[in-house]
């Protein structure tokens, strides 16, 4: 993957302990992010702790049936095509 991406970031390792830890890092270094997940636990952090552009993606079926797709409620804008993102950024 490292041909296709300036850095590759891994939270979870010493470098990186959170992914609010991830965030605080690329933040200093340029404030327009825009983050994509499809998981509301990984939303629901970022979103409470930092301001940056944030989208669930949805899919069908959501697989696996767990409780990280679902909980805790977040208020995002949701997508289905990664493309419906334009209508969201200045290009």
């Amino acid at each position: 993957m490292a041909e296709y991406f300036r850095d590759i970031l891994l939270y979870g390792s010493e470098e990186f302990k959170t992914i609010i830890d991830v965030f605080e890092y690329l933040i200093n270094i340029d404030k327009d992010i825009i983050y994509i997940d499809d998981k509301n636990t990984n939303l629901y952090q970022i979103k409470n702790k930092l301001n940056i552009k944030l989208f669930k993606r949805i899919y069908y079926p959501p697989y696996p049936l767990k409780l990280a797709w679902y909980y805790p409620k977040i208020d995002v804008a949701k997508i289905i095509n990664i493309f419906e993102i334009e209508k969201y950024i200045e290009l």
